[in-house]
């Protein structure tokens, strides 16, 4: 699927993405799922969604060797 361009959007696709196929997301395998090129510009477009869902409360995240990953809040409460 194409990233959206508009924020709002693009928010919308990434927190989408996040419930539908659950797990743990670090921002390349976030990446890689929105079609077109992997450039920085993407990535940089697609952290700002992930940060403005964890700053809703939506996403939360840890640190494992040194890399940043993210998963959707609603599992904190299952388990």
């Amino acid at each position: 699927m194409p990233l959206p361009k508009e924020f709002k959007e693009r928010v919308a696709a990434v927190r989408d993405l996040f419930r539908t196929e659950g797990g743990e997301w670090t921002i390349d395998r976030a990446t890689s799922r929105f079609s077109g090129k992997n450039t920085k510009a993407k990535a940089k477009n697609i952290r700002q969604a992930i940060e403005a869902l964890e700053g809703a409360g939506l996403l939360l995240s840890y640190e494992d060797n040194g890399k940043q990953r993210w998963y959707d809040a609603s599992l904190q409460a299952i388990a």
